[in-house]
Parts: C-alpha cells; sequence; structure tokens
C-alpha cells in the first residue's frame, strides 16, 4: 500500500455539509432480496433520496445496479409516484420474482449453463495440455538420449539419480555457503563483502536451481521410469490388453479418472468443511496431476521410442500451432464464466420500461446495448439537477495483489467503480471511469454495468483476497471456476492498446491485430491465478468479489467522509456472524485512520428462540481530523415483534433468514420473505433511530410528510 493511498480520503465537493451515505452488502439473491426491500422502504420515507452515495458489494450490487440503471434509462414521469421503477408492487419487482432462476432458467437454461461450463473448461485446459505435453516430448527425447533404459524393467536410474541428486545438494550447498559469507565476513568489518540484497538474489537463484534440479533430474525420471515399467509386457496384462496402444490408453483412462476423483473429494470435503489439511492434499495431487498426466505420458513415449523425425515433427509443428493459435485468438475471457455470469444478471436485474395500451411493462436492455457507468451517471446528474435526486453509485470489487502491495496474507486491495473515477485509491491514483470503459481489449472485457456488477459479484475465484485458499488456487484455476476478470491495468494506461486506426495499411492493421491479441490474457494468466501471482504491475489486473476485502461497503462511505451512513448488511455470518462490521471497523481504523464505535450485539439472535433483541443498531465513526459521523446499521435478522408471516416462514423453512450465499436458486416465496424481512428492518431503522432528514440536500420522495425533519414511521 502506498504511503499516499494508505490515509487517503476522497474528496467530494461536500465539506461542512451533511453527507449521508447508504451501502448495501453481499450476499447473492439473498442480500439483492433483502436489499429492494430495505431500498422501497426507505424510498418510501424520502431517505433513500437524500442520500449522496449508494456503495454496494456482490449481491447488493445487483439490485443497486438495477436501480441506477432504471433511474438513468427512465423518464422523468415514471420516476414519480407510487409506481416509480422497482417500487413496492412494481413491474420489475414482478419480473425479477418470477425471472429467479436466471442462472440456469428451466432445463434448457440448465443445459446451456452445463455447455457453457463444458465449452470454457476445454478451452481453458487446451493450451496448458498440450503445452505440458510438448514439454514432455521434449524431457523424453532428453532422457532417451542420456538415460540407459529408462522405462524398460531392465533399466538402472540409479546413476543418473545419484548424479542429479548430487547437483541439487551441491546448488543448495552453494547458498548456505552464500549465507555463511554474509554472516562471518559482515560488511562492518569487511567493506568489500557484497551487500544482502544481490547475496539474497544469488541465493534465492541457487535453492531455486536445486529444487528445479531435483524435479527433472530426480523425480521426473523416476515417474517417467515406473510408467514406463507399468506399461511393459508382464503377468499382470495377460487376457486385458495384447498391444501397448490398448495398455497405455487403459493407464491414461486410470490416471485421468483419479485425478477427477481426487479433485471431487476435495470440493465434497471443503462444502463439509471438513479436514481441511487432508483436502488441500488432495487438491495439490488432483490440481498438478491434471498437468503431470500429459507430461508423463508423453515423456515415457518419447524416451521409450526416441525421435522419429517424420511423426515427431507435425506433432512438433501441430502443438506450437495449437499454441500460437491460443495465445493470439483465445484469450481466458472468452471462456472464463465472467460472460455467462453477467449476462444472466443482466437479463434478471438490466431492466427499462416501455408502454403499452395495457400499461406499463419491462423488460431487460438488449445484452449488445452498452450500459455505461459513466453515461448512466451523467444522465443521472441531470436529473438531479432538475428535481430528481438519486445517489452515486460506487460499485465495490477487490483487486489481487501481491505481498508488499498490501498487509501480509490479505492479497487483495478495494477496488471501485462510479460514474467518475475508477481503481484503487489505495494504490494509484484513479481514472476517469469512461477512459477505462473506452479501453480497446477484446475477449469480452467491455466494462459495462452489467459487467462491474458481476465483477463485484465473483465470489468463485483462485484469487479470493483474504479468503484465498492456496492449496485450492491450481484446482480451481484449472477447472476453470473462475468469476475474476482480467481488465487492463488503470495503473498502466500507457500499455494498453488503443482501437485501430482505420487509415493503417492492412498488413499493420494485422500486425498490430496480432501484436495485442499476444498480450491479451490467456493460459499464462490462469497459471498466475494458479500460482498466486496475480498483481498491480503487470500489463492486466484481476479483480473479482467486492466482498473479498470487504463485504458491506461501509469503507468506501467513509473513505468519501460521510457524516450519517446507514449499513444494509445482509451477509450471512455462519459461525461469526458480525465478522462483517468487524472487518469494516478494522479496515476503518487501519487504512483510514477512523474509529468506528458500534455495539451490534443486539441484533445477534438468541440460541433458544432465534430471534434478537433489535434488528438494528447505532453506532459513530471519528474520522483523524475529530470530526464525527453516524452509522446506522440495519441487519438481516428476526426479532421479537417481527410480523407473523415472517415469523411461521421460518418454521417451515429453518435456514431463513441466512440462507447460504451458495444458494442461488430462490423459489418466489423465499424471495418474497426476504424483501419482506428488508422492509421491515427498513421501518424499524426509521422507529428506533432519529435520522436527521432535514440536514441532507432535500429530495423529492414518497413521503406521507416531507416536512418532517426526522424519519419516522
Amino acid at each position: 500500500m502506498t504511503d499516499s493511498g494508505r490515509w487517503a480520503y476522497l474528496d467530494g465537493g461536500h465539506e461542512g455539509r451533511s453527507v449521508l451515505g447508504i451501502s448495501f452488502s453481499g450476499g447473492g439473491i439473498r442480500s439483492a432480496a433483502f436489499c429492494l426491500g430495505a431500498y422501497q422502504a426507505l424510498s418510501r420515507q424520502g431517505l433513500f433520496q437524500r442520500a449522496r452515495y449508494l456503495s454496494a458489494v456482490s449481491g447488493g450490487s445487483y439490485i443497486a445496479g438495477a436501480l441506477t440503471v432504471a433511474q438513468g434509462k427512465s423518464d422523468a414521469e415514471a420516476l414519480r409516484g407510487e409506481a416509480a421503477p422497482w417500487s413496492r408492487g412494481s413491474p420489475e419487482e414482478w419480473y425479477l420474482r418470477t425471472h429467479l432462476s436466471y442462472l440456469a432458467p428451466g432445463l434448457t437454461g440448465r443445459l446451456w449453463l452445463v455447455v457453457n461450463f463444458v465449452y470454457g473448461l476445454l478451452l481453458n485446459l487446451l493450451p496448458l495440455v498440450v503445452g505440458s505435453y510438448l514439454a514432455g516430448r521434449i524431457v523424453g527425447l532428453v532422457y532417451g538420449a542420456t538415460i540407459r533404459g529408462i522405462g524398460r524393467p531392465d533399466g538402472r536410474l540409479v546413476g543418473a539419480v545419484a548424479w542429479g541428486s548430487a547437483a541439487a545438494a551441491g546448488l543448495f550447498l552453494a547458498a548456505i555457503v552464500l549465507v555463511g559469507v554474509r554472516r562471518f565476513f559482515d560488511k562492518s568489518r569487511f567493506r568489500a563483502v557484497p551487500g544482502e540484497r544481490p547475496l539474497r538474489r544469488t541465493a534465492t537463484a541457487l535453492v531455486a536451481g536445486s529444487g528445479v534440479v531435483a524435479v527433472l533430474a530426480v523425480c521426473l525420471p523416476l515417474l517417467v521410469h515406473l510408467l514406463g515399467v507399468a506399461l511393459a509386457d508382464d503377468p499382470f496384462w495377460v487376457g486385458r490388453a495384447d498391444d501397448l496402444g490398448s495398455r497405455r490408453l487403459l493407464v491414461t483412462v486410470a490416471m485421468v479418472v483419479g485425478v477427477v476423483l481426487l479433485g471431487a473429494l476435495a470440493v465434497l470435503l471443503m462444502r463439509l468443511g471438513r479436514a481441511r489439511a487432508f483436502q488441500g492434499v488432495l487438491a495439490f495431487l488432483s490440481g498438478w496431476g491434471i498437468l503431470a498426466v500429459p507430461l508423463l505420458l508423453a515423456a515415457e513415449g518419447e524416451a521409450r521410442s526416441g525421435w522419429d523425425p517424420p511423426l515427431d515433427v507435425w506433432v512438433l509443428l501441430g502443438a506450437l500451432a495449437t499454441l500460437a493459435v491460443c495465445g493470439f485468438c483465445i484469450h481466458n475471457r472468452r471462456y472464463s464464466m465472467h460472460l455467462y455470469y453477467r449476462e444472466r444478471l443482466s437479463h434478471a436485474f438490466v431492466l427499462k420500461r416501455t408502454s403499452s395500451a395495457g400499461g406499463v411493462r419491462v423488460a431487460p436492455v438488449p445484452y449488445d446495448d452498452e450500459v455505461r457507468l459513466s453515461d448512466v451517471g451523467r444522465e443521472i446528474e441531470a436529473k438531479r439537477r432538475s428535481g430528481l435526486p438519486f445517489p452515486e453509485l460506487i460499485v465495490c470489487a477487490a483487486v489481487a495483489a501481491r505481498e508488499g502491495d498490501v498487509p501480509n496474507k490479505s492479497w487483495a486491495a478495494s477496488f471501485t467503480f462510479d460514474p467518475c473515477r475508477s481503481g484503487s485509491v489505495d494504490l494509484a491514483p484513479l481514472v476517469e471511469t469512461s477512459e477505462l470503459e473506452r479501453t480497446h481489449t477484446r475477449g469480452g472485457s467491455g466494462l459495462t454495468l452489467p459487467s462491474m456488477m458481476a465483477i463485484s459479484g465473483a465470489a468463485i475465484s483462485p484469487t479470493m483476497g483474504r479468503f484465498t485458499l492456496p492449496a485450492l488456487r491450481l484446482l480451481m484455476a484449472l477447472a476453470n471456476l473462475r468469476l475474476g476478470v482480467w481488465i487492463p491495468n488503470p495503473f498502466r494506461r500507457g500499455d494498453v492498446a488503443a482501437p485501430p486506426s482505420r487509415g493503417r495499411s492492412r498488413v499493420r492493421r494485422v500486425a498490430r491485430a496480432l501484436a495485442t491479441g499476444w498480450r491479451e490474457p490467456g493460459g499464462l494468466y490462469v497459471l498466475k491465478e494458479a500460482m498466486g501471482l496475480a498483481g498491480t504491475r503487470g500489463r492486466f489486473i484481476h479483480v473479482s468479489d467486492g466482498g473479498h476485502w470487504e463485504n458491506l461497503g461501509l469503507v468506501e462511505l467513509i473513505r468519501r467522509r460521510c457524516t450519517h451512513m446507514v449499513v444494509v448488511d445482509a451477509s450471512a455470518g455462519g459461525r461469526s456472524p458480525l465478522q462483517d462490521i468487524a472487518r469494516a471497523a478494522a479496515l476503518a481504523r487501519s487504512d483510514l485512520g477512523a474509529e468506528v464505535r458500534l455495539d451490534p450485539a443486539a441484533t445477534l439472535p438468541s440460541t433458544e428462540t432465534g430471534l434478537a433483541d433489535e434488528p438494528v443498531a447505532v453506532g459513530s465513526v471519528t474520522y483523524p481530523d475529530g470530526s464525527m459521523g453516524v452509522i446506522y446499521y440495519a441487519r438481516c435478522v428476526l426479532w421479537d415483534g417481527v410480523p407473523m408471516d415472517l415469523a411461521v416462514f421460518r418454521e417451515k423453512d429453518h435456514q431463513f433468514p441466512q440462507h447460504p450465499t451458495a444458494n442461488q436458486w430462490f423459489s418466489g416465496e423465499q424471495f418474497d420473505a426476504y424483501r419482506a424481512l428488508g422492509w421491515e428492518v427498513a421501518v424499524a431503522l426509521a422507529q428506533r433511530a432519529n435520522v436527521p432528514l432535514d440536514q441532507f440536500e432535500g429530495g423529492e420522495g414518497d413521503s406521507e410528510d416531507p416536512a418532517e425533519s426526522v424519519l419516522v414511521m
């Protein structure tokens, strides 16, 4: 984290005035339904219209993005009165209720999801498997020429393994000697001794070289030899396979099935939350096994048969051609699940109104129509000046970062999109959102508002910030379990290609297209995710779910120095139900120097009744200059006095109101329950907290008594 970003606040031009901010937390469709109900109640009382900022994370960004599109794309008349977009009983609400299975609607939708996943999996593995196979052919050729009898029952590897072990040990001992040089001949006594940095780099290179030699000269030859022995003629194969091709096919199938079973078992144990150490071992073996199978098979075949000029030349050229096509044309954004995810979100939430003889109808904005946040922001600003106020949307995401740029083991920093500026203020100055949206890239990387919503909700990713599971990274990356996306690095804008000029010659356009395609994220970037090497200094950066950094959006409101903040928390805490608000308070202190004082204990459900004392809590934030802010915390919880139908629904559905975020297929009844609970919690907030409406810039709301200076119901 840079010194300038560590205590950075964003100047909103409202110094000395009361500023209201509202945040919608993450939580998938659960959060979208709950936050929708909260919005409807807050809007009815005129509070939502007086907010300056709307900060949203993950599932909260679904409904926040939908509200923003409706405000920007609807005419003035459609935004007034009880029938305003997304109000209670509105056509938008009805549309969402009837499209809750938007991720995979019906049998056709489920098959479409499966086909999309398989397509992405195959393209994801293609360059990696081909590259592994090609490396295996080369390695096997070297082994066949240097190690006599490798892969044969009578082969002897003792000499080769001994030499490899000695070389690996020698390199490691050389690194130890360098440490001794540094420690015994310190520069304070002998000025001619090199400093620590060059010695450390040399020692690191020696240790890395020792590991490479150990793998290539000891471990891999042994594995290739064992595989060759297993494929040799012996009584085990009698009556089962009469030729080498059949035996190789059988062994290949066995190895692939074994790798798949190991991965499936690791994922199952992860879902069950059991045997964490064992699941890590299984995931490690399965992930590396995906790459090891083609490498070992290719190495064994080449070591056994030797170089066959006609055949091997064509195999080599075919593999290189495949890698070239993948490098120039097949970019991982084309086959990651991000494109599918954002398309489905757009279909369910990015709606526009149309007038017909029967009244008002809603329909999704065509997916091919680019809904840009900067354009919608300008439309909303124009309506705000004409008397139709609406808060400025802040879509919260997280950018993958390495140790040294962010605190140890956090692996991420905040990354936000708003209509004016986007980026990570912790790492570099923000850039114009319109400039980021215009960036010319390939592979479906256009940063539309639906894309930003999908990025903010990209919960599944090999790189998940503080939730990263290093043992599972490789398996998740190779299995294409990736919703995060690589976007052009706004911190290095000069490296991002501009749209090709029409005035250039065809040859130059083709050359530029090839150069641009080669720079696009491909298989190597998948390996970066797998190895945890995604950072902020490359040509592209990896952005994912905002909850990977902070799941409430509260820190971004504090960063903008809001004086009053309504936090709508629909997160599922699990064993630590208050971890998200605690995380936000810790980040506000460490990153912004702001002290949050809030006691949400009353919002915890009783272990006996499952009901909390209160659904809301009021706290404060103290900024470094001594100024104060008020936090109104509203939590998705049942309490004593909740409406009867919600209490009865809990008897029917015991997971309510804490369904796991992985459950994204709500029934209409579940959606209605969460929406109603959001409404009731916002009503409780109005009854228990004195929010001073008259301190904020006035808005044209639906309050029954707009003259009230305090929000009460």
